[in-house]
């Protein structure tokens, strides 16, 4: 009877030593998400979800503070390289190893597709007749209206009716992308960023962060020379010429976000902080949602400048040449 009472109490202080381990490494965790991991950097909060989606900076920062290095191991690759029928799929083991003793502290797995959305899909834009540019907009109404080949887009300049059969009549939809070559280093990158993430959230930080952000396709962007301007709530929509977007290749940095209430109704604003030193501003959650995903990243910034303020139209993965 007395070694039954004896493994008794020992399991007992076992599970009371364990218990006490959870609680201090729970606080522990929590003390350097608080401290440590900023929001809009290093993780964000996507509308709609009930945690925070965890970035690759903030997990590099956790991979850091816990003296862990990544390794990268090769789990599958596909690399079809014909023109109609090119594929580019790679799938990673991330281990994460203790600095010193290279002991495996987590794993993760990670896989990205060139027939994901983001990789697979471009949208159509209008060409020149003239000049075969891609660089057709509309114009404002007050010098005439119709169309142009925008000179700031590598266009010619020429202009055309509202009604020219040559520029209305071409699709802007989404086509297949017809360089989805030059999406392979992306892809390749994509696919360990995302074990990356997933093995800093088998520490432990599940009951934190999601990964849902990451693995999801890319919300579809509107056509950069048709995009609607994105307008606050508190004003009512007007009809008007879409203005001249431009482009901005940088890196994205991090993803503010600004709410307030005007005349009785909340609005919400984020701020695209970038490399280049500027912040472009959108009211559309799509495009934060987008923008969240790409923290980081080389990224093309569509947007339109109106004073002081630069309006975000569109975001997307800048793809290497």
């Amino acid at each position: 009877m007395s070694d039954e009472l004896a493994v008794r109490d020992s399991m007992e202080l076992d599970w009371s030593m364990a218990a006490r381990r959870a609680i201090a490494s729970k606080a522990a965790r929590d003390e350097m998400i608080s401290g440590a991991l900023v929001a809009g950097l290093d993780y964000g909060t996507i509308p709609g979800t009930n945690r925070p989606t965890l970035l690759k900076p903030g997990a590099e920062k956790v991979t850091d503070a816990l003296g862990l290095w990544a390794d990268y191991t090769t789990e599958q690759t596909v690399e079809r390289t014909a023109d109609d029928d090119a594929l580019y799929m790679y799938r990673y083991r991330c281990l994460l190893r203790q600095r010193g003793s290279d002991a495996v502290v987590a794993a993760g797995i990670g896989t990205c597709s060139s027939l994901e959305s983001r990789y697979r899909w471009r949208q159509a834009e209008r060409v020149c007749p003239q000049c075969g540019a891609a660089a057709i907009i509309r114009g404002k109404q007050e010098y005439g209206g119709g169309w142009i080949c925008w000179q700031k887009r590598d266009g010619c300049g020429a202009k055309y009716g509202v009604d020219d059969a040559r520029i209305a009549g071409q699709s802007v939809e989404r086509i297949l992308n017809p360089d989805v070559h030059d999406c392979q280093n992306t892809v390749c990158k994509m696919a360990q960023k995302r074990a990356l993430v997933a093995a800093v959230l088998n520490l432990g930080l599940s009951d934190k962060f999601t990964q849902d952000m990451e693995d999801a396709p890319l919300p579809a962007q509107p056509s950069t020379a048709e995009a609607p301007v994105q307008q606050p709530p508190v004003r009512q929509p007007q009809e008007r010429a879409a203005e001249p977007s431009e482009s901005a290749q940088t890196t994205l940095e991090a993803v503010e976000v600004a709410s307030g209430v005007t005349h009785g109704k909340p609005w919400k604003r984020w701020g695209l902080r970038c490399a280049d030193g500027n912040t472009y501003g959108t009211f559309s959650e799509t495009l934060a949602e987008t923008a969240l995903a790409l923290v980081g990243e080389a990224v093309t910034v569509c947007y339109e400048q109106r004073g002081q303020h630069l309006n975000a139209r569109s975001i997307e993965p800048t793809v290497p040449l």
